[in-house]
């Protein structure tokens, strides 16, 4: 299966050096701000399972995810600029 374009929270906790977790609390902070399909966009378990385990297969999502967020680039910089903010 071809995976579509965006990143997910475990490539934006890997960016930041961050522990697991913290790119979900980052985006959920900035949530407000954000708006699906065009900043990100989930991928559920039960419609969305082939597309799910090609990301599991690829390591780009963590094993235990069972819906996942994807970002889309641009979301994916500002939450990496934000996130940087945040640890300084």
């Amino acid at each position: 299966m071809t995976i579509k374009p965006g990143y997910s929270l475990k490539e934006l906790d890997e960016s930041l050096g961050r522990r697991k977790g913290y790119a979900f609390r980052l985006f959920k902070t900035r949530l407000g701000e954000l708006q699906e399909g065009r900043d990100f966009r989930v991928l559920e378990h039960g419609r969305d399972q082939s597309e799910i385990q090609a990301l599991k297969t690829a390591a780009r999502i963590y094993p235990q995810s069972i819906n996942v967020v994807l970002l889309s680039a641009e979301c994916f910089e500002q939450l990496r600029k934000f996130g940087q903010e945040q640890s300084e």
